[in-house]
Parts: structure tokens; sequence; C-alpha cells
């Protein structure tokens, strides 16, 4: 490490635009840190996120290269410089407050951290040496002790894989651990709500239970943006009680949904429909019953009726008149967008025919 570093670029990746683009970034966490109890805030959340991430990249013989997330360097004492891209910690929001990053780089820091020293001993420490927010290279340079970057790498029989990079766009800190548990269960688990509220560090913060279970259902429902959701049961200790003592979570893939539909329009994208095809088009389209799964099957051919219409007329709603045409004309057919099909296909090959 040394100051020529301090100036090189950081890695230019958009949260958003990388998931819209399907990347993905994993990475273990052991068991005992998914469930251990802690009160981070969001910032403070992807701090870890991003520090665990390098620090697993190291250990696979990454040390010093860039990756999606940062880039993390050695000096020759052994102690590392992780460089994280301010707007990674911003997560999803497209805004830079620079006075969130620092009070949340202070708070982190300040949540010592009990190392094993291997003789049966601990050491308590701090996470962070120094810190350093580069507002002119948009980004944050930590320096963490040798001792305390073992912990973050260090191999675990139990753990918890996940992409940390769907972790990274949620904006409450909860929605953030209740992926991670989803991640780690195999299916469906109980936990008391006692037991919740230990390990998030809320105790005594809401008047019943039922404050605290919105707030668990908004923080799952915020996870439907993830690729991992979870469904919440409630379960009483007394079945003649109304009282709810624990919840039973079952963890799902979110193959429907949100992610889905992204995935639908990420392939839409690559095939150029963003802009091949206007919002008038898609209404057209959708207009004559045509699904985002259904115009990506057929994408080929619909670009290639669109230039083609509209490039005769000069115009630039040809195609969409042409499709809300044949949707009229299709309305009685036992399959009408087959029907649709193959008049386009005449359209635009007509000696094929």
């Amino acid at each position: 490490m040394n100051e020529k570093s301090l100036l090189k670029p950081v890695p230019g990746i958009s949260l958003p635009a990388a998931l819209r683009r399907g990347e993905r970034a994993v990475v273990r966490q052991s068991v005992e840190m998914t469930f251990a109890r802690y009160d981070y805030t969001a910032i403070e959340k992807r701090i870890r996120y991003v520090i665990t991430y390098l620090a697993y990249q190291e250990s696979r013989g990454l040390s010093g290269e860039e990756t999606i997330l940062g880039r993390v360097e050695m000096d020759e004492y052994h102690q590392r410089y992780a460089t994280i891209p301010i707007r990674i910690l911003m997560g999803a929001s497209r805004s830079h407050n620079y006075d969130d990053i620092r009070e949340s780089v202070d708070s982190f820091n300040s949540k010592t951290v009990w190392l094993g020293d291997g003789e049966g001993g601990w050491l308590k420490a701090y996470p962070l040496v120094a810190a350093y927010v580069r507002k002119s290279r948009g980004c944050v340079i930590l320096k963490i002790d040798r001792a305390v970057w073992k912990t973050f790498a260090q191999e675990s029989r139990r753990y918890t894989e996940f992409d940390i990079l769907q972790a990274l766009q949620f904006r409450s800190p909860l929605a953030m651990r209740l992926y991670e548990i989803a991640n780690t269960l195999s299916g469906p688990g109980v936990f008391s709500l006692s037991f919740l509220k230990d390990i998030f560090c809320l105790e005594g913060k809401y008047a019943d239970n039922g404050q605290f279970l919105r707030t668990l259902r908004h923080a799952v429902a915020e996870m439907e943006k993830g690729d991992v959701g979870l469904d919440l049961e409630e379960l009483k200790g007394d079945p003649s009680s109304k009282r709810i003592t624990s919840l039973r979570l079952t963890p799902r893939l979110n193959c429907e949904g949100k992610v889905r539909e992204e995935a639908i329009r990420r392939t839409l994208r690559s095939h150029g429909l963003s802009w091949i095809l206007t919002p008038l088009d898609r209404k057209a389209l959708a207009g004559a019953g045509f699904s985002v799964e259904d115009i990506c099957r057929n994408i080929a051919l619909l670009k290639g009726a669109q230039r083609l219409l509209n490039g005769r007329s000069n115009q630039g709603t040809a195609f969409a008149g042409k499709i809300r045409e044949l949707g009229e004309r299709a309305a009685d057919k036992e399959n009408p967008q087959g029907w649709i099909i193959a008049a386009l296909r005449k359209i635009v090959s007509p000696a094929g025919d």
C-alpha cells in the first residue's frame, strides 16, 4: 500500500444497474454472525457486507485486484486498506450524503469486537484503525488491523451463503438480517419473538408484539425485491390464547413477482426493446394480449415488423396501429397471439408465403 494507491480510480459499479444485469457477488458468512446480537444501521450493514466480501475474495487469492464492490490492499504490516465506493454504501439511493457516511463509519467503529488469540484468551478491539472519506473520488478507504481482518476472513464449518448484491439493495437493516436468515434455512424454522427481538436489539422498543410484527412484515415485503423471500406464519403459545409468541419462517425463491419481471426486462433490454419498441408499441402489444414473455419469444419478428412499417410510412405510429388492427381482427380467433404472429410474418416476408 502506497500513496499512489489512494489515487487509483474506484470501481464504477452502479448497484441498481448491476442488479438489472443479473450480476452476483456470493459470499459466505458464519451462522454465528447471522444470528449474532448487534444493532447496525443500513449503511453500517453495507460496510460489514463489503468488508466480508473483500475478505472472502482475498482468501481466494484476489487481494489487490478490483472486484465489483471495491478492492483490498495490504501493507508491509499486513494491515488491510479496503476501498469502497460511496454509491455502494448508499445502496439503491442515488443521493450521496457524506454526513450519513461519516456518522455511520463512526458508529460502526464504536462497536468493538472480541477476538480470540488462539491460546484461550480474548482481545477487545475496534474494527477500524482509520477511515478516509475521499469525496473527490467518491469512495471510503478503511484501514483494518490484521487481527480484526482475520475475523472477517475466517472460515467456518457452518456458514450462510448469500448474494451480497441482493442484500445491499434493501433500505432496512431488518430486511438485510431476515434475508440472511432466509438463506440459512433449508426449510421452515420456528423462532420466538423474544429471540428475534434480542438478536435485532429491539427489546423494549415496541409497546406490544403487534407493532413488532408490523415492522417485520414491512421488512419481509421489502425482501420481495430480492431473489429469496420469506413467508411468515404466526404461532400461539397456547391454542386458547390470542397472544402470538413465535413465528414460523419459511424461505422461498422469488421465481415469480418482481425478480422474475426484472429478469424478463433485462432480456428485453438485451434485445434492444427499450429503444426499438416505443411505449406506444408496447401498449399496443399489451392491448393485443401479448405478455412480456410473448414479446421476448418473438422479439426478432416484432423488431423487423416495426422497422418495416414505420419506415414505409415515415411515421412512428404505423406499427402500433397495425398491432391494434390485427388485435381487433384476431379477437374471435382460437389463438389470437399466434394469428397475429402469423400475420406479421407475412408482412415481413411476403415472398415466403
